[in-house]
């Protein structure tokens, strides 16, 4: 969050203004406040932070190697190199270029606050900027050094084909591949091996004014905070792709703002950060417009590292979608999604997630705080081990709709519960409350619906202390009914 300092200043001048006006015996002292105070206004304007409109150049300042000519030109097995501060390695703004097994690197950091290498490509390794621009590469490696020093970018319309690249950023604010400033602007990867070292440097990202990434093969890994694999404020398609965010503060799977979508298909991918997996929001940052986020996962493996951190966060007031389709996810922290204000953005607006589960089997809890609403569907063939709003008063909005199985695994709480032909739910000994249940499938309160279980010895049994029930699946201690604790068979009443 930034202040606006612009608008306080002028809302400090006014005042000042008015009361010189009231206090006309002081004007001598007064016009000399607002002689000071008009100082400050414009120190303030000018020292305004990222994100406070304060970016001011917004095309790099030169290149090593520049086509803007319009033709076709092939280079192969060149090395070129570029140390000093804004300036690109490669610049295409008109014109087809095409890079054979080249050698690219990028030193020399950039002057900017940031805005200006993140969203319009200063001091990037490549650049394509152009709807006549054309960037082809086969090949070959790029590194950079140098903060702010993206290794390939996309701008406002220009096209970009990366195949078999092998890239290696260094430093802070350095993201691998990198679209911005229009949905017209177009990555397509194929087969790339992608490093990012330092904080804020998104492997496969957009920014500010959206683009479109297509990867397809390869593999992508951060190891700085403030990290995702993929970062979309555009469309975003991965697919066959392997990566991991291994910073365990704040790295990532993928982040999602606004009116935007990410595609994870047949994937393998892991993150360390101690927050979350995935999430979807709208920051009000202006880097991206709307408030329907769309994350669509398939055929892919995703695994959590961190114990404390859920799979799914939803932190500001957002329509968000989510759907997990025949995916096997590991969250060692048990919680599948989190709805809530997160106090990065503090937006207590309503929040709602639509959750849909396909094809596998899936476990985790979904939560929220009380600004939260979620629809969980649960499709046929399809399970979901879990529980929804555990332990909380019944939410006026939630609802679960169960075409496959629902296992609780806690007691839950949606306001309706809809059971489809061919559905079953199994409250498995927890407590089920809700507003409304439409029953046209089964709603069984007897059985666990747990094809196999593991039964505690008697050894563990006599020492563990813990409560079963009659099923061998640990219960809740204050469990009515006729449970095994230590060993012995006791009616609670």
């Amino acid at each position: 969050m930034f202040v606006d300092n612009k608008n306080d200043s002028l809302q400090i001048s006014h005042i000042a203004y008015k009361f010189a006006k009231t206090n006309k015996t002081k004007s001598k002292l007064m016009k000399k406040l607002l002689f000071l105070i008009a100082l400050f206004s414009i120190t303030l304007v000018g020292n305004a932070q990222p994100g406070s409109s304060s970016s001011s150049q917004t095309t790099p300042t030169g290149a090593t190697y520049t086509l803007s000519n319009g033709s076709t030109v092939t280079k192969t097995s060149e090395s070129l190199s570029n140390s000093s501060s804004d300036y690109n390695v490669v610049q295409v703004t008109n014109g087809t270029l095409t890079l054979n097994q080249c050698t690219l690197t990028k030193t020399g950091d950039t002057s900017s606050s940031g805005d200006e290498s993140s969203f319009y490509g200063i001091n990037a390794a490549t650049y394509c900027a152009g709807s006549n621009a054309n960037l082809i590469i086969n090949g070959g490696t790029i590194t950079t050094t140098a903060d702010g020093a993206n290794a390939i970018f996309c701008y406002n319309g220009g096209t970009i084909k990366a195949t078999d690249v092998t890239v290696v950023n260094n430093s802070k604010r350095s993201r691998g591949l990198h679209a911005t400033g229009s949905s017209s602007s177009k990555i397509y990867a194929y087969n790339c091996d992608i490093t990012t070292t330092q904080e804020t440097s998104s492997v496969i990202a957009t920014d500010r004014g959206g683009g479109y990434v297509y990867v397809d093969g390869g593999s992508y890994v951060a190891n700085g905070r403030k990290c995702a694999i993929i970062y979309s404020t555009g469309d975003m398609t991965v697919k066959n792709a392997t990566g991991s965010s291994n910073n365990s503060e704040e790295g990532e799977i993928a982040d999602i703002e606004g009116d935007n979508s990410i595609t994870i298909d047949s994937c393998t991918f892991s993150c360390a950060g101690s927050s979350r997996g995935v999430m979807l929001y709208q920051s009000g940052s202006g880097d991206a417009s709307g408030y329907n986020p769309v994350m669509n996962i398939s055929n892919s493996t995703l695994t959590l590292t961190n114990s404390s951190a859920c799979f799914c966060e939803v932190s500001t007031a957002v329509n968000a979608t989510l759907n997990i389709t025949n995916c096997t996810l590991t969250i060692p922290s048990g919680q599948l999604a989190y709805i809530n204000t997160n106090t990065n953005w503090n937006n207590s607006n309503t929040k709602y997630l639509a959750l849909n589960l396909t094809d596998g089997t899936y476990t985790g809890s979904v939560d929220g705080d009380a600004t939260a609403t979620v629809k969980v569907t649960i499709a046929a063939n399809t399970t979901w081990e879990g529980s929804i709003d555990n332990a909380a008063n019944i939410s006026t909005g939630d609802t679960v709709v169960v075409n496959g199985t629902w296992i609780l695994d806690k007691a839950s709480t949606p306001c309706q519960l809809i059971i489809n032909s061919g559905g079953t739910v199994y409250t498995n000994g927890y407590t089920l409350d809700t507003c409304k249940i439409t029953n046209n499938g089964t709603l069984d309160t007897t059985s666990t619906g747990v094809t196999s279980v593991n039964l505690p010895t008697i050894e563990e049994e006599k020492s563990d202390g813990k409560t079963y029930n009659l099923a061998g699946q640990r219960v809740n201690a204050d469990t009515k009914g006729v449970v095994i604790r230590d060993g012995k068979k006791l009616i609670e009443r």
